[in-house]
């Protein structure tokens, strides 16, 4: 049955072929690719995370009664294996049951001695568990004794302990006495330190002996000593506090209270030291200086002050006083101090002279801190904040800074200053005025008052609240963000407004501006880029172009003027009063930039829309009674031929002139002649233009004229009348009229040289020039 499983499979229309035969050499050689084997592992089947859904997704390519046909093989190849496995131990399977003739009394006889060994091994080992017990009574019996002769040991030292302090307690009371009588005590402070020495010695001793009933019966003891301890101490600090206050060079004072803030520090009672200081010399004070009747200004308290009035103001006073006091009478106090109460959080300026004072503070005088009255509130705010910062100067430590800045009295005082509604009423005022001036209405045919350089009132008033935001008077370093925040809205909504006020003559979408899509290339380079064109409303008629005209001007000379001045307002007042974090921080400078990068998009079109205006007052006189008036003046009238430009060229550009004198600079180097000059040469390019196009019609009319005389010559009869021929081998009409349109062009070049100059005159004027010159040989003909 073996062998019959190891014969070559045999093809039959119920079999399929396994992958071995698949990839055959044989089916290789013959030209057949190699294919992927489509049966299966049999350990499959017998995995824990066998899934029949899975085995019959992952073989969805092949086909179900394929599929089905290779699972019947392979149950089938597993029943041949089994009997094959059966067959191969079939005999010693038969031959079992004869050999175990005989096992059960072979166990049996080794069943008896292993019996006796379980026996003897149990026993030893009851034995062992007892001896181990006795052991383990006795050892808990030893530290049960041993914990006891600790705690003897313990309660000896306490009683020790106590007894001494008791003695060294009453030399104390007895060398205090002797002081009364006015003696100089030399060994008292080593005596305090003595006593504090032995009594942290004890709290250490009772802290090991804590909860035990000796401790218990002796805690009246050791209170009425600790009690006595810190009456004794209390009563040689303050004494020390005031003998260093009275006389601060002296060196055994200081020393004194060295020691005394040295035993404070080894019984870790800092908070003591400070707290005693506080209330024996910083309380004083306080009340007689720190006092509503003191600090509150006389009679009307709303009105503002002016800078002395300011520098001797009740509030100012109290702050000279404390800082006085600080840095004159607790200056030695603060110096031994801080070297006493080193590697401690001990800091007696602001524990226990500047947390009490802010604290008087809020409590005496907190109308100070009252925002209603913006201008005596910013006062208040200055002189508060200007006399930290001078207690911040008597820090002697970095980490002291930190310190008083961090302290809670710190931040709950600076809570008290209500910042944000201090803002509030100054964004109200500044807010408010300036929309006022934007939502006024002007008349931009009279003149306006230049004020801060600039003519619009919008422009002068963005100025003014701009500075008066970064104003001495109005800005607090604590909203340097919102004043900020308030700069960039002004800034936006006074672009708003030049939008709204230039609409519909220029239109902008987007903050870019749309020129006209009749005008040339973009004025000048630093009008900004030119934009993309897009239709705009015509140009007014000719009663409107003045004041178009102006209002034009005034836009184009503020947006100019008001840029330069915010970036000058930028680097001298708004940098120096930033954080120093970000003073030189490229993001502020580009804030602004972009801010008035919108202003900038503005002037092209300004620029274009004003050539534009004097482009059509100049074009008017070439169109009315100009050039096309010229045929009229030589057709069939026998005048002589023109020798002299017409009247009206030299008359074409006078709006143009009577422009650049109105609005010339001071100089010719300003910027502004500058800006004249490329926009004269704007308006003489578009005047050249259309003399061009007007001077093409009129050629042309002139031509079609001639060309209709002389067929009309053609069909007269011969000795017909020749009139307006001007007689044989004379100058025609037409040949006057072009003679007439080539001196006036070379006028008009001559009146653009005269402007422009030559080189750029030659480029304006080329299609105009080429048009007349044909005709120069007319010139000198009779």
């Amino acid at each position: 049955m073996a062998s019959s499983a190891l014969q070559p499979l045999k093809i039959t229309p119920n079999s399929q072929p396994s992958s071995q035969d698949l990839n055959s050499p044989a089916l290789r050689s013959a030209g057949f690719a190699s294919i992927i084997p489509i049966s299966f592992d049999r350990a499959l089947f017998s995995g824990e995370s066998f899934s029949p859904q899975e085995f019959i997704a992952d073989r969805r390519h092949i086909a179900l009664d394929r599929l089905k046909s290779e699972l019947q093989q392979g149950l089938r190849d597993l029943k041949t294996e089994l009997v094959e496995l059966i067959n191969l131990d079939y005999a010693d399977f038969i031959n079992l049951s004869t050999r175990l003739v005989g096992v059960d009394r072979m166990i049996g006889d080794l069943a008896r001695p292993l019996e006796q060994i379980q026996n003897v091994v149990q026993s030893v080992r009851d034995a062992l568990a007892d001896v181990v017990t006795q052991l383990e009574d006795d050892l808990e019996k030893r530290a049960v004794i041993r914990e006891k002769k600790v705690y003897i040991q313990l309660f000896v030292s306490i009683h020790d302990s106590i007894e001494k302090l008791d003695a060294l307690l009453h030399e104390s009371k007895a060398e205090t006495k002797f002081n009364e009588q006015g003696e100089e005590s030399v060994r008292g402070g080593k005596l305090i330190e003595r006593v504090a020495n032995e009594y942290s010695q004890l709290r250490y001793l009772i802290s090991r002996a804590n909860g035990t009933p000796f401790v218990k019966k002796i805690e009246k003891r050791i209170n009425r000593i600790k009690s006595t301890l810190t009456s004794s101490l209390s009563r040689s600090l303050t004494a020390a506090y005031k003998d260093v206050m009275a006389d601060s060079s002296s060196a055994a004072t200081d020393a004194a209270l060295s020691q005394i803030l040295r035993t404070y520090v080894s019984v870790d009672r800092v908070d003591d030291a400070e707290k005693i200081f506080e209330q024996s010399i910083t309380s004083p004070f306080l009340e007689q200086v720190v006092t509503r009747q003191k600090v509150e200004p006389p009679g009307n308290s709303a009105a503002p002050r002016s800078a002395e009035s300011r520098a001797h103001s009740p509030l100012q006073n109290m702050y000279d006083a404390i800082v006085r006091f600080v840095r004159t009478d607790c200056a030695k106090a603060l110096e031994v101090s801080g070297k006493a109460f080193h590697g401690t959080e001990g800091d007696l300026l602001v524990h226990a002279i500047w947390a009490p004072v802010a604290a008087t503070i809020i409590k005496a005088c907190p109308f100070i801190f009252n925002p209603g009255i913006p201008e005596v509130f910013h006062e208040n705010y200055a002189m508060t904040m200007d006399f930290m910062t001078k207690l911040e100067t008597q820090c002697r430590s970095k980490g002291g800074l930190n310190t008083f800045r961090s302290h809670s009295a710190t931040v709950d005082f600076l809570k008290r200053w209500q910042l944000p509604v201090y803002f509030q009423i100054r964004f109200r005022e500044i807010a408010t005025d300036f929309e006022e001036t934007a939502v006024s209405t002007y008349d931009y045919e009279r003149s306006m008052t230049t004020s801060e350089g600039l003519i619009l009132p919008p422009s002068s008033a963005l100025i003014i609240c701009i500075n008066l935001c970064w104003d001495d008077s109005v800005y607090l370093r604590g909203l340097t963000h919102r004043f900020w925040k308030l700069t960039l809205q002004l800034l936006a909504r006074y672009i708003a407004w030049v939008r709204d006020a230039l609409h519909p003559d220029i239109i902008v979408a987007g903050g870019n501006a749309l020129p006209e899509p009749s005008q040339p290339a973009a004025v000048s380079s630093q009008n900004g880029p030119s934009s993309p064109e897009r239709p705009l409303p015509p140009l007014p008629d000719t009663a409107g172009d003045e004041r178009v005209l102006q209002k034009f001007l005034y836009f184009h000379q503020d947006l100019t003027s008001l840029a330069d001045q915010v970036t000058i307002i930028f680097n001298a007042e708004i940098r120096s009063k930033l954080p120093s974090a970000v003073r030189d921080a490229s993001i502020l400078r580009d804030c602004i930039h972009d801010a008035l990068s919108p202003l900038q998009t503005f002037l092209p079109p300004l620029a274009n829309r004003v050539c534009s205006v004097l482009a059509k007052r100049c074009a008017d006189r070439l169109k009315n009674d100009g050039v096309s008036s010229i045929p009229s003046q030589y057709r069939m009238t026998n005048k002589e031929p023109p020798t002299r430009p017409s009247y009206f060229v030299p008359t074409i550009f006078a709006p143009l002139r009577a422009f650049l004198e109105a609005h010339s600079p001071p100089s010719k180097d300003a910027p502004m002649s500058k800006l004249q000059r490329e926009w004269t040469a704007v308006v003489t390019g578009e005047v050249a233009q259309t003399y061009a196009v007007v001077a093409t019609d009129v050629m042309a009319e002139v031509k079609r004229f001639e060309d209709f005389r002389l067929k009309a010559k053609q069909r007269r009869p011969v000795g017909g009348a020749n009139v307006g021929t001007g007689g044989a081998g004379a100058m025609s009409d037409h040949d006057k009229i072009r003679l007439q349109m080539f001196l006036d062009v070379k006028q008009f070049g001559e009146d653009v040289e005269a402007l422009v100059g030559r080189d750029r005159a030659s480029s304006l004027c080329k299609d105009v020039r080429a048009l007349v010159e044909p005709y120069r040989e007319l010139v000198g003909r009779p």
